[in-house]
């Protein structure tokens, strides 16, 4: 039986034949049509975000940065929680700031998601970003 490479990994496989599939021209722009046509266009990220200096705000900023590099067309927003008495300087992509452990500002920050009329929402979670008792925030979601 005879052994056959394959090109992206290098392994030898018994009995396969490699065979490379190229999409070009309107195949390709047909199925990108239809794989993006099917993702959401407006997404809203709530969470920590640079300058405020913790983890989570690393991760959300590093997440949205990526969400707008790989989908370009997409409309990107994001939600800023800040500490009680805090205010940082964001960019433009930070649309709304809510305060931790303020109520009023989350009814406000659903508010304004949903006038914006997003399709997804990305909730970055960690016990005390939200202030009160863990879920409670939340408990009527």
């Amino acid at each position: 039986m005879p052994l056959h490479e394959n090109a992206s990994s290098g392994v030898r496989l018994p009995g396969m034949k490699l065979r490379t599939l190229m999409l070009e021209g309107k195949l390709a722009a047909s199925l990108r049509s239809r794989f993006s046509a099917s993702l959401p266009s407006r997404v809203a990220v709530i969470g920590n975000y640079f300058p405020r200096q913790c983890g989570i705000a690393t991760f959300t900023t590093d997440l949205c940065d990526a969400i707008g590099t790989e989908y370009e067309t997409a409309q990107l927003m994001a939600v800023a929680v800040n500490d009680p008495g805090a205010h940082y300087s964001y960019p433009p992509r930070v649309r709304f700031e809510l305060t931790e452990g303020d109520p009023s500002s989350y009814d406000d920050a659903a508010d304004f998601l949903n006038f914006s009329n997003v399709d997804l929402v990305c909730l970055q979670h960690e016990y005390g970003i939200f202030g009160g008792r863990p879920g409670a925030t939340f408990s009527g979601c």
